[in-house]
């Protein structure tokens, strides 16, 4: 039976697709359980954070800390990591400290401060991110 063989190549093709096509999905994070991290991603939201934790050392194209409570972001926040794109959204960040993204300077494309409590642009601390591309600070 020539069809059956040709149903089960067809059912192997499908599932090859369906695997190709779905996202893998995120765990929680080794460094914090509460925190997910799936691929070159870590989210971190509304994970309470006085300051960031130690992260990854491993390049990030995402790391979105959102509604963590962050009332600053001191020099060398990030501790080496290497991150493409970085969300701080909705925090209580009052002050970034000069050196906050010393580690990011090569790497930071993206940076997202909105929704926080700054009362300027912190300039000093952006004045190293050579290929950032986009910044936002509304709110």
């Amino acid at each position: 039976m020539w069809w059956g063989s040709w149903l089960l190549v067809l059912a192997a093709a499908v599932a090859a697709l369906a695997a190709l096509a779905s996202p893998a999905l995120a765990s929680p994070c080794s460094f914090n359980s509460m925190c997910t991290c799936k691929d070159k991603e870590v989210a971190c939201v509304g994970v309470p954070f006085h300051h960031l934790p130690e992260l990854p050392h491993e390049p990030l194209e995402h790391l979105d800390v959102v509604r963590a409570g962050l009332p600053w972001l001191e020099n060398d926040a990030l501790g080496g990591v290497r991150v493409a794109s970085l969300r701080l959204m909705s925090n209580s960040l009052q002050r970034v400290a000069p050196r906050a993204f010393s580690s990011l300077a090569d790497d930071l494309r993206s940076l997202d401060l909105s929704y926080n409590l700054l009362d300027e642009v912190p300039l000093h601390a952006m004045e190293r991110l050579v290929n950032l591309d986009w910044f936002n600070l509304h709110g």
